[in-house]
């Protein structure tokens, strides 16, 4: 499985768009090692109050696999395509913890 979440983009094909942080963590705990690839935008807009922005997403997530909460695959690809330069430095900071943990776990 592959997740996308952009708040007007579409998916590239094979990725299931997911509007919302919200949606996005139900998917993550839901499938958890089922998923391949998750790559988030930064920016959402109008559904930000369903979850927040993509960083937020990021920060959860670095939680949930930290604490073993949420198991995911050791090769998971994450990436983050936002046009915000700054908040995408941030969020592949976050990536690149979270991808050491599980490389190490």
């Amino acid at each position: 499985m592959k997740l996308y979440l952009d708040d007007n983009r579409f998916s590239p094909p094979g990725y299931k768009l997911v509007r919302t942080v919200d949606d996005l963590k139900r998917f993550v705990g839901k499938f958890q090692e089922k998923i391949e690839t998750i790559d988030i935008d930064y920016d959402m807009g109008n559904y930000s109050k369903f979850g927040g922005n993509g960083e937020d997403f990021i920060k959860w997530l670095e939680e949930m696999v930290l604490t073993k909460e949420i198991k995911l695959k050791k090769n998971i690809e994450l990436k983050c395509h936002s046009s915000n330069v700054e908040a995408k430095r941030r969020i592949e900071e976050t990536i690149e913890i979270i991808k050491a943990f599980l490389r190490n776990s």
